[in-house]
């Protein structure tokens, strides 16, 4: 990984929200009030913040993924179908998108 890639300062911590939010791996919904992943950090002089619901919180420790870009972790467990938790993401995930793209086109 070359230092382009590697955030100037990076944190992560598990919240309640304080609002709705949208995991940035599956999007499904985070509702106020649930627990859910926080990250923020610096990259290339921009700063970003993500959040990963519980479920896909707890598939990363399942699947051992240890470094992926935020919003595309669908990329980095691609490999690992045969578990039961990336299968339920992968469908989790193409639910959540049919009804996003659904909501933007009644708007």
């Amino acid at each position: 990984m070359s230092d382009f890639d590697k955030p100037k300062f990076y944190d992560s911590n598990f919240v309640k929200g304080r609002a709705e939010y949208t995991c940035d791996e599956c999007l499904s919904l985070i509702p106020k009030g649930d627990l859910h992943l926080y990250v923020h950090g610096l990259w290339d002089g921009e700063f970003e913040t993500f959040r990963n619901c519980m479920l896909c919180s707890e598939m990363i420790d399942e699947t051992g993924v240890e470094c992926y870009c935020h919003g595309q972790l669908m990329d980095a467990v691609d490999e690992r179908d045969g578990v039961e938790s990336v299968r339920a993401f992968h469908d989790r995930r193409r639910e959540n998108y049919a009804r996003r793209k659904a909501e933007k086109s009644v708007t």
